[in-house]
């Protein structure tokens, strides 16, 4: 499998928060290609997400944004469909929290939630 790196989401000073997704190919020498999927349904900064070889997903979940405030949204990219698909929320609200894939399970961790 290929490396990549997924970008989703940020913060600059002309648009504010961005819903923008792009993808690093690290194939190679590493100095990689740029590609875009289409845009995160949210615009936030501040979430966290991970790729999930089981199921083919990119899943994210939480950041920060709309109106201000945490978010316990959760998405996943499906390459099939070529979108996203509103996934299950988190419990609760967070934001610059932690990700892992253990086995077939993902787990987010830690954060903000003030």
């Amino acid at each position: 499998m290929t490396p990549h790196i997924v970008v989703i989401g940020g913060v600059n000073d002309v648009n504010g928060r961005l819903n923008d997704v792009e993808v690093l190919d690290m194939e190679g020498d590493g100095s990689g290609s740029c590609d875009r999927l289409p845009d995160y349904p949210v615009e936030m900064f501040g979430a966290t997400g991970a790729f999930l070889p089981g199921e083919g997903v990119i899943k994210v979940c939480g950041g920060y944004g709309g109106g201000l405030r945490f978010l316990d949204l959760c998405y996943d990219y499906d390459p099939v469909v070529g979108g996203w698909l509103e996934a299950e929320p988190m419990i609760g609200r967070r934001g610059f929290s932690s990700s892992s894939v253990i086995g077939e399970e993902w787990f987010v961790t830690g954060g903000d939630v003030s």
